[in-house]
């Protein structure tokens, strides 16, 4: 099963190509186009079109937490967890690329960007 490899990962770059297989997987679960296309759309959106966000490794823990979640709500057809799961697990990847930014931007004069 995909989430115990998930689970299991502890390197960073195997989480990445794990979990835009999972999500993959999840969203065939729910066997809604609509929200498969708004998932693809979001995701492409918060990662810049790269596909997959970086995984930094002390989000691994919560990415486990929030994907097992998801995936057990999914199967007990309990749609408001599963709702409330994948709306805090979006943050998640927000934070990240926030994250991603600011370590992009460390030493970087603002005022002469983009110059």
């Amino acid at each position: 099963m995909i989430l115990e490899e998930f689970l299991a990962t502890g390197n960073p770059a195997s989480a990445r190509r794990v979990d835009v297989a999972l999500h993959h997987q999840i969203t065939n679960m729910a066997a809604n186009d609509e929200l498969a296309a708004l998932t693809a759309q979001l995701s492409s959106k918060a990662t810049m079109r790269f596909g997959a966000e970086p995984y930094p490794s002390h989000y691994l823990q919560r990415g486990r937490e929030e994907h097992t979640d998801l995936v057990e709500s999914i199967i007990a057809q309990d749609l408001d967890k599963a709702y409330r799961t994948a709306y805090k697990h979006f943050a998640l990847t927000l934070e990240i690329i926030k994250e991603a930014f600011r370590k992009s931007s460390v030493g970087r004069n603002p005022s002469t960007s983009g110059s």
